[in-house]
């Protein structure tokens, strides 16, 4: 498919480049709208998210045929742990709200996402501040919209959380966004979505084969994928495979443990 560029990513990319206190200048006097609906909205999966496993999100419901649900159906974010239960996005706008297990909710909007900076902006009290996350540094830096101070370290571990939530999950929904529609032919077109998918199922019926069963381990990896991707992707290729079915397979350990067994039934 071909990538479009939307007018709103031009204008996130180019204010991902200015400074905070020059973004904040221009921002000041902005009102903040409300949409009237999101995206995307995701719920944590408390089965799937545990203690030194990170967190798991489920896709709950999106408003556009833009995405392509099944491919979005989950995303794992390992060794992030997070009090967070439901995440409600706009991909267009960049609007976010965060809700916490207590029902709190916070609204966020992303301004940028662009070369490892999240930038965004949310209001404090009766303030609002500008802040960047810096992926590789792992830090969130701030600057008040209308205030005199220079930028600097934002020391909260929670909004450092809820900043790389953000920017992961932004990415994974924007990408698909500005993508061009597929025409009727190629959404009859069964096999293209599964050709994608083919190495995990071949590598996984070819071991099957072999050994009688296909073992995935934690550190086991097909190309980029590892681990539990692996039987998720096994498992989407399956459903588009002809003439087979997941009927066909049975699934040791389909939740978060390891070794992940799949056999045939």
């Amino acid at each position: 498919m071909t990538n479009l560029l939307s007018p709103e990513q031009s204008k996130r990319e180019l204010e991902g480049n200015l400074g905070l206190e020059e973004l904040a200048g221009r921002l000041e006097g902005e009102n903040q709208t409300e949409v009237e609906g999101f995206d995307m909205v995701y719920t944590k999966d408390r089965q799937a998210s545990s203690d030194g496993q990170g967190s798991t999100y489920k896709l709950q419901e999106t408003s556009t045929e833009w995405y392509d649900d099944e491919a979005l159906d989950e995303i794992q974010l390992d060794d992030l742990e997070i009090d967070i239960q439901h995440v409600k996005m706009n991909a267009v706008t960049g609007e976010t709200v965060l809700i916490d297990s207590d029902g709190e909710k916070t609204r966020y909007d992303i301004r940028s996402s662009y070369e490892g900076n999240t930038t965004f902006t949310q209001e404090v009290g009766r303030n609002t501040y500008v802040f960047r996350y810096d992926k590789q540094q792992e830090e969130v830096r701030a600057v008040e919209v209308g205030g005199e101070m220079e930028p600097s370290q934002w020391g909260s571990p929670d909004l450092e959380k809820r900043a790389e939530l953000m920017d992961s999950l932004y990415h994974e929904t924007r990408k698909r966004l500005w993508q061009e529609k597929a025409s009727e032919d190629d959404v009859k077109n069964v096999n293209s979505k599964f050709d994608k998918l083919r190495p995990y199922y071949n590598a996984v019926t070819n071991r099957i084969e072999q050994d009688g069963r296909a073992i995935i381990r934690e550190d086991t990896h097909i190309g980029s994928a590892r681990g539990g991707h692996i039987k998720r992707h096994f498992k989407k290729a399956v459903k588009r495979a002809p003439n087979d079915s997941m009927d066909n397979y049975r699934i040791e350990n389909d939740g978060n443990e390891y070794p992940i067994i799949i056999e045939e039934t």
